[in-house]
């Protein structure tokens, strides 16, 4: 997807989160004075929370603060996206914003329409990363996939190996889910988020924080190696490492809508996923059975 639609999205959880401010407040004033059974003015219900429950005033206060906060900064951020300004850095801040946005957004009564507003800002984030691919002159073709059903690498076929180029690691992938569970649960303490409520909003933002940010982080470290030849891969980190054909020990090829090849040697395996649209079916199988004799099984 094109760079500057992130910025569209940024824009537009910018603007949500701003508007969840006034929408919050108006929530707030009729359950907060049913609650405490009175019928007060926001400024004077401000006052009375001050006094009678200190913890839910700085909630509140801090929630509206920060979502202004946040709302303006991820205004700016998206705006020098759309202007064709961005870069990874600016995608990774807006992500990191709209994390924060979605954990001040549960500090306010009714922030539910915040927390959507930064779901739309972290995926503004991502898609604002401007896209990567390694294309080295020498190389057959080159594929993303696992490896050991962990970490993202890409996969560059040339005449006489493949290299494993590292791209993410498992503990990035979902490293960012992982501290939104945690966080959710310290909201539930602190504002009385509920565990159903809490879990659900894990469960969301952290399966698109952890999407993210690999997508983020997966375009970088491509950037890096762009230009580079197969062998200079090599040497650019200690995680990437090549594979001789002859390691192989078997190759499993199943067609679908993208081909998908699983490699084992030496009691690892790595799978490999080709798009047809990339290289279609005959191609891949031709190709792999010039390189892998055979080793290889279609089904």
């Amino acid at each position: 997807m094109e760079p500057r639609k992130g910025g569209i999205f940024g824009l537009l959880g910018a603007i949500i989160l701003l508007l969840s401010v006034p929408f919050a407040i108006s929530v707030s004033l009729v359950e907060i004075n049913a609650r405490f059974g009175i019928s007060l003015p926001f400024e004077q219900l401000l006052a009375f929370l001050q006094k009678a429950s200190p913890g839910l005033y700085v909630a509140i206060i801090s929630g509206i603060a920060l979502n202004i906060i946040l709302g303006v900064l991820l205004a700016l951020l998206s705006a020098v996206v759309m202007l064709g300004k961005g870069n990874d850095t600016i995608a990774m801040l807006m992500t990191i914003l709209g994390i924060i946005g979605s954990s001040s957004s549960f500090a306010l009564v009714g922030g539910i329409v915040g927390v959507f507003g930064a779901i739309l800002a972290i995926i503004g984030g991502a898609i604002s990363s401007p896209s990567a691919s390694l294309t080295p002159p020498e190389a057959l073709f080159v594929a993303e996939g696992l490896i050991d059903g962990k970490d993202l690498v890409d996969w560059i076929f040339c005449e006489n190996k493949i290299v494993v180029a590292h791209t993410v690691s498992m503990a990035i992938r979902f490293g960012g889910g992982f501290i939104i569970v945690f966080w959710a649960v310290i909201l539930e303490v602190i504002a009385g988020v509920g565990w159903i409520i809490g879990t659900i909003w894990a469960a969301i933002v952290g399966g698109i924080v952890s999407w993210a940010f690999t997508t983020i982080l997966r375009n970088r470290k491509r950037r890096k190696l762009q230009g580079l030849s197969p062998d200079q891969i090599l040497e650019a980190s200690h995680k990437n490492f090549p594979l001789s054909y002859s390691d192989v020990t078997s190759t499993k090829v199943k067609k679908g809508r993208a081909t998908v090849v699983t490699l084992t040697w030496n009691k690892r395996k790595g799978i490999i996923t080709i798009p047809q649209k990339k290289l279609e079916f005959e191609q891949t199988k031709t190709l792999l059975t010039k390189l892998l004799g055979d080793k290889i099984s279609f089904t």
